[in-house]
């Protein structure tokens, strides 16, 4: 790999494509993955199912996403009633209802089908 520098922002040059086509070697490399919208779904449900219960700023920071991103589809899932807010003990949280559990087997389930 060879790099540039172009207005402080390091390029990098990959002379081998076939590396950076592995999406575990993009993730090493620090090569932005674009996820759909389903992925982006997933990875919100999958921090409430491992932190049970946990408030908006931990569920867009763990599933890495900007504010913007974070807003519309945590709406969504707050809507259909995927997700649902916890009053007691700690207010401001969120957790994930049993219908966000069926959502996220079934987004795993199709998941592993396409790959």
């Amino acid at each position: 790999m060879r790099g540039t520098n172009l207005n402080g922002l390091a390029i990098a040059e990959a002379r081998d494509s076939t590396a950076l086509d592995d999406p575990k070697n993009r993730r090493d490399k620090g090569v932005r993955i674009e996820r759909s919208r389903w992925e982006i779904i997933r990875d919100m449900l999958t921090v409430l199912t491992e932190d049970k219960k946990s408030k908006k700023t931990r569920i867009m920071q763990r599933a890495c996403l900007d504010w913007r991103n974070f807003k519309r589809y945590f709406n969504f899932l707050l809507e259909e009633g995927f997700v649902t807010k916890c009053d007691n003990p700690e207010p401001d949280s969120y957790e994930l209802t049993d219908n966000g559990r069926e959502l996220l087997k079934r987004i795993k389930i199709v998941g592993e089908m396409l790959h």
